[in-house]
């Protein structure tokens, strides 16, 4: 069987300002399958959320988006990781939570949601999730997280985009795809910090690209994964979609080819 998380939204009304693309209040369903061609999609979110739709974040985004799922490292879990959109944090940003689905018997258990809570602890209650990677500061979103676990490395790997800003537009230095490690999936190295060790690419940044359009006429870079092309995941590539602008052809998928370096 086959499973997917896919990110929905309900359009409120409102208009993203720099940009004129339509707000939303964002939530994560589930899709299956049983031959992996035909999906059928859930008709409610499967990570609930403690704020509905009519709650006024006083921004156009809301709700929880940009999920990735994986097997743990030991097939016990399923990990969840997702932007949380609310904007009720005291920082008004948006970021990267996580939370995990149980495993039975080799069926995922999706019918009930564990989130992270602030004690590294997984919790049934709907509460508000742990930030496990954060931007670096108030004018500065991690979000499109995609995860997979490395058995070269025997590690957890995320990809991200941080959406860097200032003065209502994008902080161009900042901005861009980033790389960081987890030994457990919850506990994730500081993907800012230039003096940490990277494996694959730049111990900071993968690619330098403003990670939203911020206007219909500028370029930008978002949805990054990784994607392995040998069995002992020592090469593959980093994947993303990149356009020149939000005009005709739009943003298209590229692909930048990477080989692991042991350290």
């Amino acid at each position: 069987k086959f499973y997917g998380l896919y990110h929905g939204e309900f359009h409120n009304g409102t208009i993203i300002e720099y940009n004129g693309v339509a707000g939303f209040y964002a939530s994560v369903g589930l899709v299956t399958s049983e031959d992996g061609i035909s999906f059928t999609p859930s008709q409610n979110p499967v990570i609930p959320n403690y704020l509905d739709q009519d709650y006024l974040t006083g921004f156009s985004d809301s709700g929880y988006g940009e999920p990735s799922m994986l097997f743990s490292k030991d097939s016990s879990n399923i990990f969840v990781y997702y932007a949380d959109h609310n904007r009720d944090r005291e920082h008004k940003g948006v970021n990267i939570c996580m939370g995990k689905f149980d495993v039975i018997d080799g069926e995922p258990q999706f019918d009930k949601f564990y989130f992270l809570n602030d004690q590294n602890e997984f919790t049934a209650d709907v509460i508000r999730g742990k930030e496990v990677v954060k931007g670096f500061d108030s004018f500065s979103h991690a979000l499109f997280p995609h995860v997979t676990f490395n058995k070269s490395l025997n590690l957890y790997v995320m990809v991200l985009s941080l959406n860097a800003f200032s003065n209502n537009g994008c902080n161009s230095n900042d901005s861009g795809i980033y790389i960081t490690y987890s030994k457990d999936g919850i506990n994730w190295i500081d993907p800012f910090n230039e003096n940490v060790i990277s494996y694959i690419g730049s111990p900071k940044k993968l690619i330098s690209e403003c990670s939203i359009p911020f206007s219909q006429t500028s370029s930008f870079a978002w949805h990054p994964s990784l994607i392995y092309t040998n069995e002992s995941q020592t090469e593959g590539y980093l994947l993303y979609s990149y356009g020149q602008s939000l005009s005709y052809p739009g943003h298209q998928l590229y692909g930048n080819k990477f080989n692991i370096e042991l350290k």
